[in-house]
C-alpha cells in the first residue's frame, strides 16, 4: 500500500481521536487520556511543536510529533519526537521508516540539528525490541530515561 505523508494542523490531529486513542493504549497504557488541546495550540501557535500526518487516501493512519527543544550542552536547536504512531495494519514493508524519515526531515524544517526518540522497552517489532529498528536507521542509545509522577 502506497502511503502519503504531510504536514497537519493541531486540529487535524484532534479529529483523529481513535488514532490517538488506539496509540495511548497501545504505548502508555495509564490513567484515561485527557489532553489539554488548549496548551498543544499555544505551542503550535508559538512554532515549539509541529506534526506530520501518515495518509491512506484520506484516512489518516498515523503521526508524529515533534517539539522543538534547546540542547543546552551543544549550544543548539534539537526535535524531541513527543508522540509517534502507526496503525498496527499499516507496520509492514517500510511504512514505519518512512514515518522516521518523514519526522527527520520536518525536525530539518524547524532547524533542529538533533532529532530523540524516546522507545519504551515494552516496544517490540517482529519480536525483537522496536530499538533495534532505530538503530538499524543510524541512531544511537544516549541515555536512560527515568520518570516518576509528581
Amino acid at each position: 500500500m502506497s502511503l502519503s505523508f504531510r504536514v497537519i494542523s493541531l486540529s487535524e490531529l484532534q479529529q483523529a481521536n481513535d488514532l490517538i486513542e488506539f496509540g495511548y493504549a497501545e504505548t502508555v497504557q495509564g490513567p484515561p487520556l485527557n489532553i489539554d488541546w488548549g496548551w498543544y495550540q499555544n505551542l503550535f501557535a508559538a512554532g515549539v511543536i509541529a506534526i506530520c500526518g501518515c495518509f491512506d487516501g484520506s484516512k489518516i493512519v498515523g503521526f508524529v510529533m515533534i517539539m522543538k527543544l534547546a540542547d543546552l550542552w551543544e549550544s543548539r536547536m534539537m526535535a524531541n519526537v513527543v508522540a509517534l504512531y502507526l496503525l498496527p495494519e499499516y507496520r509492514q514493508g517500510f511504512n514505519g521508516v518512512r514515518l522516521i524519515r518523514t519526522a527527520e526531515k520536518l525536525a530539518k524544517a524547524m532547524d533542529c540539528k538533533k532529532i530523540r526518540f524516546s522507545v519504551s522497552r515494552k516496544s517490540v517489532f517482529k519480536g525483537k525490541p522496536r530499538s533495534k529498528v532505530f538503530i538499524g536507521l543510524g541512531y544511537s542509545l544516549k541515555e536512560l530515561v527515568l520518570e516518576k509522577g509528581l
